[in-house]
């Protein structure tokens, strides 16, 4: 279980950490991260969750989670109904007083257990072109919480800091606790918690031309085998992972990081500082390209579609992130306040 960063002074933060409050969570990392990252200031606040490998992975530490199967139209099964009828009678038993939505379709169970128990409603939006969930159902919200500057004006919008696990190292320490060495620049390279094959496929058809830095590459389960084969016909000191779990390490070590631009991302790039590529994923309702946007204007990251993404523009934006836009870029990120360790999210939702 998460213990409270700031224990034995509660006093001082300003809001009631006993308050009782009940999250609702999607099956992504971008959903659970943030939640986890509250349970610092919520310690006891359980967590309902879509059950996925990712998900199970990222929460089988953690106190007080109540697992739901997977529902999709088509394939509901008996099993999943019963874990959602036991996730809603947890829910109202629980009698919280306030009930957090972090996306997927839960948000319309969280409005069902908050309509029939009485606690308040909130949702936490974190793209800049809002989720279906959020859409439809943000009439029953008493409060949105959102991160970029949106397009879609909220009436009842407060604008927030995404929660990150904010834990650091020195870099040299993450070097070493990774087996690698502070020789040559590290480029940390992943698609989101799912993994992406374009970004798979891209890099691992540029990797003779990128002797000159070190990579950490996180492949996804799906591709990592064929990727890793890749990296295994190239010299050089790299880590290939299928998955990975405590980012923190990676970020304090990474000099730069070649990415999509998930809202998750997003925040955690802001907050470690660390200049990077984007290659916003272009479907779902092209909501990343939004997203890394917010990073645009004064530049704080590479930025190029997805469209536009062939290997000599992708080769000479990674030089260039490991020299020559490195130190503008790092400016840049120093003045953008987008992410923290949680606290502004539990103050304001106990406002």
């Amino acid at each position: 279980m998460f213990q409270h960063a700031s224990q034995g002074r509660q006093a001082d933060l300003g809001f009631d950490v006993n308050k009782k409050i009940l999250m609702f969570t999607g099956a992504s990392g971008g959903h659970i991260m943030p939640a986890l990252a509250l349970r610092r200031y919520f310690p006891l606040a359980p967590i309902i969750a879509v059950r996925t490998v990712t998900t199970e992975a990222l929460l089988k530490d953690t106190a007080n989670v109540v697992f739901i199967r997977p529902l999709a139209l088509g394939k509901i099964t008996f099993d999943a109904l019963k874990d959602l009828f036991r996730a809603i009678v947890f829910a109202l038993k629980f009698k919280s007083e306030r009930i957090l939505c972090f996306g997927s379709y839960l948000n319309a169970v969280g409005v069902f257990c908050a309509k029939i128990g009485g606690a308040g409603l909130y949702f936490f939006e974190p793209n800049a072109v809002p989720g279906k969930g959020t859409a439809l159902l943000s009439h029953f919200a008493d409060k949105i919480f959102y991160i970029f500057p949106t397009r879609v004006k909220y009436q009842n919008g407060v604008f927030c800091k995404f929660p990150v696990s904010a834990v650091k190292y020195g870099r040299e320490e993450a070097l070493s606790r990774l087996g690698l060495s502070s020789d040559q620049p590290l480029i940390l390279i992943f698609g989101g918690s799912q993994g992406s094959s374009f970004i798979n496929d891209l890099v691992a058809g540029l990797l003779s031309k990128l002797r000159f830095v070190q990579i950490i590459h996180i492949t996804g389960e799906a591709d990592f085998v064929r990727v890793n084969a890749a990296y295994d016909a190239h010299k050089g000191k790299h880590l290939i992972l299928p998955a990975c779990y405590y980012m923190s390490l990676l970020y304090s070590a990474a000099d730069a990081v070649v990415s999509r631009a998930g809202a998750g991302t997003l925040a955690e790039l802001a907050f470690y500082k660390i200049p990077s590529l984007l290659i916003p994923y272009p479907l779902a309702g092209a909501h990343q390209e939004k997203n890394a946007e917010f990073f645009s204007s004064p530049p704080a990251a590479l930025i190029i579609t997805q469209r536009d993404a062939e290997d000599g523009v992708v080769l000479k934006a990674i030089e260039e992130l490991v020299s020559g836009n490195f130190w503008k870029l790092k400016e840049n990120l120093a003045k953008i306040s987008l992410s923290d360790d949680g606290a502004d999210l539990a103050e304001k939702l106990s406002a």
